[in-house]
């Protein structure tokens, strides 16, 4: 019986082998004849075909990972924009569908621009939407126990929701006529503003501090605070521009003070304060951390001497005001009067406005 014929195996090359027979060929060279697995012979016409051989072997070991690579990032760019269009659509089913204004629909709108409308071309962020309606929720269910889930609750709810939809778009039209005339509000007012408040007691008492009143009561921080106030204080800055009337008035009224008028029979006669007007214009005697009257107001009151009147106009939102200090009791409590020339309501010029502007509403009117 003949036995069978067996043949060694051939010798698998290692990956450096086959580099270095690789660089070898392409440098022209000739497999050593002491290479085992090299060819038996090469000649001038076949140099060219084995070179091919051991290259094709080597890019075995030099490319796969670099494949790999590529079919990774393929996959991840497909995961990737699957998981952008599902959070597109479940933020938009939330938002626009279910309306809601719940702790995760806020913070989809603060990552993602969707506009809950459109001013005469520019639109305006479902975000500024829900930052308004939020801080009222907050408070009423906080502060006063209101309960949403009943149905006086959900009554109240939806007027909520109307009163901050409108304020919204009346703050875009706000912005709109701010850039028209060039009014701008700078980071150093706002802080004057909140230090104003924080002297005066404007928010809080001595036994909180202004950032956990802001948080307890509007759940607000002191970012917050500060994109309210500047709102504020840009109304505050336009309504001289749209109001040229009150001015003029303003300011002939505290000239005829400081020649020696008599401040009480000018405040009866001119101002539009009606709860004081009849009374001389006094408040009577207020603190420093009085909370009812504007911190400009207070501030420039406690400045000013007994029997002294400011001799310039005191600029608030309400409008210009003449104040005279009358008397003090202490140092934190003094008796104060103030001629009042209002402005406008600013909702007035909105108004007028508003008719002038094409607006698109991209939810329904809030329920």
């Amino acid at each position: 019986m003949k036995k069978p014929k067996w043949k060694l195996p051939l010798k698998r090359k290692s990956k450096d082998e086959l580099l270095n027979q690789a660089k070898g060929f392409i440098k022209g060279e000739a497999p050593s004849e002491t290479d085992a697995s090299a060819p038996a012979r090469v000649t001038n016409e076949s140099i060219a075909q084995h070179r091919e051989e051991v290259l094709k072997g080597a890019r075995r070991f030099i490319y796969p990972l670099k494949a790999s690579k590529h079919k990774i990032a393929v996959v991840s760019a497909v995961i990737i924009g699957l998981v952008l269009v599902g959070l597109l659509a479940s933020s938009w089913y939330l938002l626009y569908r279910r309306q809601s204004h719940g702790d995760f629909a806020y913070r989809i709108s603060q990552i993602l621009p969707w506009p809950v409308a459109k001013v005469d071309g520019g639109y305006v962020r479902y975000e500024e939407y829900l930052f308004e309606l939020r801080h009222n929720l907050h408070y009423l269910s906080t502060q006063e126990n209101v309960d949403f889930d009943t149905e006086e609750g959900r009554l109240q709810l939806s007027g909520l929701k109307q009163q901050a939809y409108q304020n919204t778009i009346n703050n875009a039209i706000v912005r709109r006529m701010a850039e028209e005339r060039s009014v701008s509000v700078s980071q150093d007012e706002v802080t004057q503003q909140i230090d104003l408040i924080r002297s005066s007691g404007g928010i809080g008492d001595s036994s909180q501090t202004l950032e956990d009143t802001l948080r307890d009561f509007y759940d607000w921080n002191i970012s917050d605070l500060r994109r309210v106030i500047r709102s504020q204080l840009l109304k505050q800055k336009l309504l001289p521009l749209l109001d040229t009337e009150a001015r003029p008035e303003a300011e002939a009224a505290l000239s005829d003070v400081l020649d020696g008028g008599n401040f009480g029979a000018i405040a009866k006669a001119k101002s539009d304060d009606v709860f004081t007007k009849d009374n001389g214009g006094e408040f009577g005697f207020i603190f420093r951390s009085n909370k009812e009257i504007p911190p400009q107001l207070v501030e420039r009151a406690f400045s000013l001497k007994a029997g002294q009147t400011s001799s310039e106009l005191v600029e608030t939102l309400f409008g210009l005001h003449i104040i005279k200090t009358l008397e003090y009791r202490s140092e934190d409590e003094a008796k104060v009067a103030h001629i009042l020339f209002r402005y406008r309501d600013i909702e007035d010029f909105i108004t007028e406005k508003r008719a002038e502007l094409t607006i698109s509403d991209y939810i329904e009117t809030p329920n």
